[in-house]
C-alpha cells in the first residue's frame, strides 16, 4: 500500500501501511480506497488519506506557497 504521485515538480512517495485498505487505480486520473466493515473513526481515517492524496497531487502540479509575516507585540524583530 505505498502510493507513488508523479508531476511536473517532482515525485511524492507515502507509506500507507499503517492502514488496512485497498487502494485501487480505477482510470488514469481516479483512484479508489476501500475497506470493508469500517466503523466510523476508521472512515474518518479514511478521509484522512483521501486528503493527503489529494495534497500530494497538488504539491507535484501547483504546488504551494508559504507566506510568512512577523508581528511584533513588544519587543523589535530584525529579520535577516
Amino acid at each position: 500500500r505505498k502510493v507513488t504521485v508523479k508531476g511536473p515538480r517532482g515525485e511524492l512517495k507515502r507509506d500507507l501501511g499503517h492502514q488496512t485498505v485497498e487502494v485501487t487505480r480505477v482510470d488514469e486520473n481516479t483512484i479508489k480506497i476501500t475497506k470493508w466493515n469500517a466503523r466510523k473513526k476508521e472512515i474518518a481515517c479514511i478521509r484522512s488519506l483521501c486528503s493527503a492524496i489529494d495534497n500530494m497531487i497538488t504539491g507535484v502540479t501547483k504546488g504551494y506557497r508559504y507566506k510568512m509575516r512577523l508581528v511584533s507585540a513588544h519587543f523589535p524583530i530584525s529579520c535577516v
